[in-house]
């Protein structure tokens, strides 16, 4: 077995395969060759060493394992032959950012909203693997005043103070996507928000 990280040079060595033959003549010479698991063209094999090389970049996102059967053949007539599977395993790097669904989201509230109240719902995805595709959501501008709040797990944002449509009409906030890689990655959106107005009847 053979641990690797997504992001391993072109050119480096995965693992040596070895077979020996009791021949001791040119019956004895030994070959290597990749006979499966090698579909899209990831890894390569010295015929004459049998070390396994990475000859393509890989992708933990497209692939996270692969199983590389080796044969190694004798020189003899009939050859002789028996093979060997190496299990190659990826780990995961944080090379993809969070992408929201939408660059700009827009929705319109009255002034007279229920604190608490769900303005909308961000959202955005992150292809990485597991351990580094956990996001928080955060407004780092255009929040003055703090009249809104955002659930930073769910990207649910909300109101938190009392809105005045005569003292502020709308807002425009930056939001931000943050994954839990190291370094984490991040992208963001805007949020448009009209403040609608409440007319007050008057008997």
């Amino acid at each position: 077995m053979a641990n690797l990280s997504e992001d391993v040079a072109v050119g480096t060595q995965v693992v040596r395969v070895q077979a020996a033959s009791r021949d001791a003549d040119a019956n004895g010479e030994i070959s290597y060759s990749i006979i499966s698991g090698n579909e899209h063209g990831r890894f390569s094999v010295d015929p004459r060493t049998g070390d396994v090389f990475v000859i393509e970049a890989l992708d933990y996102e497209a692939s996270h394992e692969y199983y590389i059967t080796v044969e190694a053949t004798d020189g003899g007539s009939p050859p002789l032959s028996d093979i060997a599977t190496v299990n190659v395993n990826l780990t995961d790097v944080n090379d993809n950012k969070p992408i929201f669904s939408q660059d700009i989201y827009t929705t319109v509230i009255s002034e007279d909203a229920e604190l608490g109240k769900a303005v909308l719902t961000v959202m955005a995805e992150d292809s990485d693997g597991p351990s580094h595709n956990h996001i928080r959501y955060s407004i780092v501008d255009g929040n003055q005043g703090s009249p809104f709040n955002m659930e930073p797990l769910r990207g649910e944002l909300k109101v938190a103070r009392q809105l005045d449509r005569e003292r502020m009409s709308g807002y425009t906030l930056k939001v931000v996507a943050e994954d839990n890689g190291v370094p984490p990655l991040s992208s963001s959106a805007i949020i448009n928000i009209d403040i609608s107005d409440v007319i007050s009847s008057s008997c």
